[in-house]
């Protein structure tokens, strides 16, 4: 896992270094500052909403909230700056989590966010425009990063407890293409 840890921490360094650092700033309206999406960031988090469900339990966090926010209103860097910060204190205000989980959850976060970042701009264009496409776009760059997050837990707990196979990987995404679709509209 920690060998894991590391591939995903390379990858999420090199797509912020790179093709995220290389994205041309938008004017906005607004400028959202990277500490207020480090509180959204930790609120979301530290405080996850539980769904109860027969004899199954499942957690969601309301990340895409501020993510969302931040890909619309914020700088890429100053978005991906502010989820590292505010996931980091929701996981420190929780001393059951494990440091193998920390890295994993800041590296995947990381590597999320970048892919994140690069899609919105991608279907949104060079100018920011507010209305149906940054909606598309917003939408797209949430999807994207769950993706992300989804094919690397599946690999975590493929490695750790066994394979879950192709109808459990469909699965999880099923989920969290639901959940993120939920919450980026919200």
């Amino acid at each position: 896992i920690w060998t894991l840890n590391a591939a995903i921490g390379a990858a999420a360094i090199a797509i912020v270094a790179g093709p995220v650092s290389d994205i041309a700033g938008y004017e906005r309206p607004f400028e959202l500052p990277w500490w207020a999406i480090a509180i959204g960031f930790a609120v979301a988090e530290r405080f996850v909403v539980h769904f109860h469900f027969r004899r199954n339990s499942h957690a969601f966090s309301m990340g895409e909230l501020p993510l969302v926010l931040g890909l619309v209103f914020a700088e890429p860097l100053q978005l991906i700056l502010g989820g590292l910060v505010g996931a980091f204190v929701a996981m420190a205000s929780d001393r059951e989590v494990p440091p193998i989980k920390v890295v994993f959850n800041l590296a995947q976060f990381t590597l999320g966010a970048g892919v994140a970042c690069l899609v919105f701009r991608a279907v949104n264009g060079p100018e920011w425009q507010a209305g149906p496409v940054m909606w598309v776009a917003a939408l797209a760059g949430a999807l994207a990063s769950a993706l992300v997050a989804v094919l690397l837990i599946s690999t975590v707990i493929s490695l750790s407890e066994g394979p879950i196979g192709s109808r459990g990987v469909l699965k999880m995404i099923g989920m969290d293409v639901t959940v993120t679709s939920i919450n980026t509209a919200l």
